[in-house]
């Protein structure tokens, strides 16, 4: 029996709002780790001044997503997203309170401080490969799906907003408070969507499936199962993450070089990234349906241009020679812009393209290529940066991914392009 229309309004108009408040809960909780990943980044650079320390935290948060992202995305789509989604978010809770407590408890003793902070984002990374992947396919159940573009974008949107927010909070915080209360916020944070999705979320609602179908849902049949552009996608998503993907790990140190060594600066210099990330949001949510159309020019023109970005902060002694002023702020906005593009873009275009049965692996697989490229870059970078500084590093990563992005670009549009 059809459901009549009033009736029909007032579901859609209640799913609005449950959506709404589930992007809200998210932005609360995307603010208070940034506030705590930028209080453990300043921290950690302070107490030690080792940049592979950094990289190493950065790593511990995203390197997980390569050994734990194809179980996430099994049992993502064996067991169901719902399910997943409200287990990872207690242990996001519990790595967070690992950091903050630890750190507190062995303040008096550095290196064991650090070692507690570093600890909990291993925990919050490896709990992560399971959040992200199942809360990339819970979005598709709550929106039609033509809508499932724009509401992934959506997302970016809003992480990139929290982006911008959190940084300067958390040296706010570190600034004028304490880096105990900073780290305190990012465990308090988690609380509202936890809160949320356990309370007040209705998702729709997919067949249960027997144990013979459960073990017919591999990563390999879903690579098969999929596009070749969705699988070139995410492909070269994994390359320009492993080029380009490093500034997460090195924000502290090319803010203390660039624009001062306090926690403001870096919190400022995050928020310009920030800044640049929002702008590419905007942009594909209100364009998501070229960006699904064009998958070879949005991802290599976001490579190029964080490539370029990359060599303009190389060239900014002679720049700021030349009396040229904001290069630095300049140059991380269009980081933030092109690394936003690549990820949040590759992440709409293979969901978009891809079954809905499928979709909780290939959230694992595109996780796994981008999350797991940019802990490999940290690594990378950070032993790059220890040899030859971060002049030098740098324009080596910029001009790798330059290279990389005008041969992908030259490779389509075309046959690589159009609707499998």
């Amino acid at each position: 029996m059809p459901i009549p229309l009033p009736v029909r309004d007032r579901l859609q108009g209640l799913r609005a709002r449950q959506n709404s408040l589930f992007l809200w809960a998210a932005g609360i909780s995307i603010v208070g780790s940034f506030a705590g990943i930028i209080a453990k980044g300043w921290l950690i650079h302070h107490l030690t001044h080792q940049p592979m320390l950094l990289a190493v935290n950065f790593a511990c948060l995203t390197l997980p997503a390569l050994f734990l992202s194809q179980h996430a995305g099994l049992l993502t789509d064996q067991v169901g997203a719902e399910p997943i989604l409200k287990r990872a978010q207690y242990f996001l809770l519990g790595g967070s309170v690992v950091s903050a407590a630890g750190f507190a408890a062995l303040r008096p003793w550095p290196p064991l401080s650090v070692a507690m902070l570093i600890l909990g984002t291993l925990i919050i990374g490896c709990a992560s490969s399971y959040e992200l992947t199942a809360r990339t396919k819970y979005a598709s159940l709550l929106v039609p799906e033509p809508e499932v573009g724009a509401f992934l974008a959506s997302f970016s949107v809003v992480f990139n907003v929290a982006k911008l927010v959190g940084p300067p909070i958390g040296g706010f915080v570190l600034t004028w408070l304490s880096p105990e209360l900073s780290l305190t916020l990012d465990s308090l944070s988690y609380l509202v969507p936890i809160a949320v999705v356990n309370g007040l979320m209705t998702p729709k609602r997919l067949p249960q499936l027997d144990g013979a179908a459960r073990r017919r849902l591999t990563l390999g049949r879903a690579w098969r199962q999929v596009s070749g552009t969705v699988r070139r996608s995410i492909l070269f998503t994994g390359l320009a993450s492993l080029i380009g993907f490093c500034h997460p790990a090195l924000v502290p140190i090319m803010a203390a070089q660039y624009i001062g060594p306090d926690p403001l600066s870096l919190g400022w210099f995050t928020a310009a990234i920030a800044v640049g990330s929002i702008v590419s949001g905007l942009l594909l949510k209100r364009h998501s349906v070229w960006v699904v159309q064009h998958p070879v020019r949005l991802l290599g023109s976001a490579s190029l241009i964080t490539g370029l970005a990359q060599l303009l902060l190389t060239g900014l002694p002679l720049l700021t020679a030349w009396g040229i002023p904001g290069v630095p702020y300049l140059g991380a906005i269009l980081i933030g812009f092109g690394t936003a593009a690549l990820l949040a873009g590759s992440n709409i275009i293979t969901q978009a393209r891809s079954p809905l049965e499928t979709r909780g692996r290939i959230a694992a697989l595109n996780q796994i290529a981008s999350l797991g490229g940019g802990g490999l870059s940290s690594l990378m970078a950070g032993a790059l940066v220890s040899r030859l500084g971060l002049q030098t590093s740098l324009g080596l990563l910029g001009a790798a991914g330059v290279t990389v992005a005008l041969l992908y670009l030259s490779s389509g549009p075309g046959r690589s392009e159009h609707l499998e």
